[in-house]
């Protein structure tokens, strides 16, 4: 999701993406934890900072 205000003819106004995921991890035990993350991406494809995704939406991460 891109997350700014955008000229949508200005490609250059764009600053950051954020996604989210939603996957399972499997533990040294064995056992599978679910993880939901906010992955926050620079205009690069740099990544600027993971967060555990809690409900709100996108665009305020």
């Amino acid at each position: 999701m891109k997350v700014v205000q955008f000229n949508p003819e200005d490609f250059s106004s764009w600053k950051e993406y954020r996604v989210r995921l939603k996957f399972r991890s499997k533990n040294r035990l064995g056992a599978y934890v679910p993880l939901d993350q906010i992955f926050i991406l620079d205009d690069t494809g740099q990544m600027l900072r993971v967060v555990d995704f809690d409900g709100r939406p996108l665009p305020e991460y």
